[in-house]
């Protein structure tokens, strides 16, 4: 049997294909991601501590400001916490009225997405919390990467992701973020002028001292 070939790109093709993005408002976080891609997969990691949490956060308020849409934050990891409270509170998460947390297990996160009316963006807190291994992500994330932007959060061994499923999330995202004393630091295939953002001053400078 014979086998049909998809078409061959011209460079041409490939150089006048049109992507959709997101602009950032807020000039710091734009200094270092520029614009954030409409669909894919970003896996933001650290230790406990690190920031990574609030930097999903920030960048997720940002965008329910500008696309207007809903943002859900699937918070499996810290599920009726007060310190989640707490950080809603402090980043102004109450004033994003298309911003919802959810806790949702896998199945019920994909029946979710499914539904025509459901979120753009979706954070997931945290990769092991959500995934019992690389072939229950690969399956999500084939499904849903090219119709939304899934932001991933995951636990650090040092600098690196700290499992096996964290590791592979980061080989398969586009873009990879690694928090540390409340710094971001962009490991991903695209930034704009920096790779380093401060996700909040007051802690970056009692944890790094300076």
């Amino acid at each position: 049997m014979s086998v049909k070939l998809k078409r061959v790109s011209t460079t041409a093709d490939v150089l006048n294909k049109k992507y959709e993005n997101y602009e950032i408002r807020d000039s710091t976080l734009k200094d270092c991601f520029g614009t954030i891609p409409k669909k894919g997969v970003w896996l933001i990691w650290g230790g406990s501590g690190s920031g990574k949490s609030a930097l999903s956060l920030q960048i997720a308020k940002e965008l329910a400001l500008i696309i207007g849409t809903k943002v859900y934050n699937n918070e499996l990891e810290e599920e009726d916490s007060e310190d989640y409270q707490k950080r809603l509170k402090t980043l102004g998460m109450h004033e994003i009225k298309n911003f919802f947390t959810i806790h949702d297990p896998l199945d019920e996160l994909k029946t979710r997405l499914r539904k025509s009316k459901s979120a753009k963006i979706v954070i997931i807190n945290s990769a092991t919390y959500q995934f019992k291994d690389k072939e229950e992500y690969f399956e999500f994330a084939n499904e849903f990467k090219k119709k939304k932007l899934i932001i991933i959060i995951a636990h650090a061994d040092g600098s690196k992701p700290a499992t096996e499923l964290e590791r592979r999330i980061m080989f398969d995202a586009h873009q990879k973020i690694f928090c540390e004393a409340y710094k971001a630091t962009n490991r991903g295939r695209r930034f704009n002028k920096i790779n380093t953002y401060i996700i909040w001053e007051e802690g970056h400078k009692k944890s790094t001292g300076k």
